[in-house]
């Protein structure tokens, strides 16, 4: 799966609505103004995207799903299974930027 960076993305969108809203006062003021409008409106959603990553607390979260768990806790120890959830924690993190 392929990701697009935000940044570039909003980038993008700056520019068509800075062209959109010059066209929107020469051209087809309407037009041109709704177009601006859409693509101010997708950089906010972008932006909320954005907001929605949070950090999640690794420890907290192998203690309640491996140490808690009765089967779980015989087979493996701490410092590889948190190693573990730190690598795959971190893959997935870094494949969404």
């Amino acid at each position: 799966m392929k990701y697009i960076d935000a940044e570039s993305l909003k980038e993008l969108l700056d520019g068509k609505y800075k062209e959109f809203t010059e066209k929107a006062k020469k051209d087809c003021p309407l037009q041109y103004q709704y177009m601006a409008d859409g693509l101010e409106i997708a950089k906010q959603f972008v932006d909320s995207l954005q907001q929605e990553q949070t950090e999640v607390d690794l420890k907290k979260e192998y203690k309640e799903y491996v140490e808690n768990d009765p089967v779980f806790s015989k087979l493996t120890n701490r410092n590889v299974g948190l190693a573990i959830a730190h690598h795959f924690y971190e893959l997935k993190f870094n494949a969404r930027k």
